[in-house]
């Protein structure tokens, strides 16, 4: 099935999840018939005090792919964001609010297994996130701006892995830097350059949820 028809078919829910003592609203993407058990994906947008919002065209086309694979999917605003509770707080309390919604994906399956998926300023909370929770396995950061939070050296946990996408022509997150990350991670994360493409990746929104969505839940049959 395309992924234009999913687009049209795929049913969203908008939820609502605690984080601290208020709450984060989201869009959970469901699959349209038999969701494949034991996995899901959380999504983060990128930096609020830029307009960044779970509206993002990219992180909906990496929900939107990751849903056509049976996997459900959750997109949700930061603190502060659209009617999300609470405040900005300079990427400190935005890491709690990807371990929420972590939480709300899992439910009461403890060792339910979660991948994190980012963009920009998105992608340094899943990275800070997963150093947090262990039993994240896999994370994909698109365009991660190194120069912009500090997420300290390339170490992760044992069994963790890392894609990192990046546009060649990116300024806010030069594919150079993220080289040098890859190169220091001792295997751990894998770096796909794409050429021709800028920060917005615009016309290639499709291509990066393809790429997300192979590396967190496997490839399209």
């Amino acid at each position: 099935m395309s992924l234009m028809i999913w687009r049209m078919t795929m049913p969203e829910e908008p939820v609502k999840f605690p984080c601290e003592d208020f709450e984060l609203e989201g869009i959970l993407h469901l699959p349209d018939g038999r969701a494949r058990r034991g996995i899901s994906v959380v999504v983060a947008h990128p930096h609020p005090m830029f307009g960044g919002s779970m509206e993002n065209m990219l992180v909906q086309r990496i929900c939107e792919a990751i849903g056509s694979r049976g996997v459900r999917c959750l997109r949700f605003n930061f603190r502060g964001v659209g009617a999300s509770g609470g405040f900005h707080n300079r990427g400190v309390g935005e890491v709690e609010d990807v371990l929420a919604a972590m939480r709300y994906m899992r439910g009461k399956g403890k060792k339910a297994e979660v991948g994190l998926a980012g963009y920009s300023f998105g992608a340094s909370m899943a990275v800070l996130a997963a150093r947090k929770d262990k039993r994240v396995k896999r994370v994909a950061c698109v365009a991660l701006p190194l120069g912009l939070v500090n997420i300290g050296p390339a170490e992760f946990p044992r069994g963790q892995r890392l894609l990192l996408i990046a546009g060649k022509s990116d300024a806010v997150a030069p594919a150079a830097d993220l080289k040098t990350f890859a190169d220091l991670s001792k295997g751990r994360a894998r770096l796909e350059v794409l050429p021709g493409a800028d920060h917005f990746f615009g016309g290639r929104t499709g291509f990066v949820g393809k790429l997300v969505a192979d590396f967190l839940v496997g490839e399209d049959k």
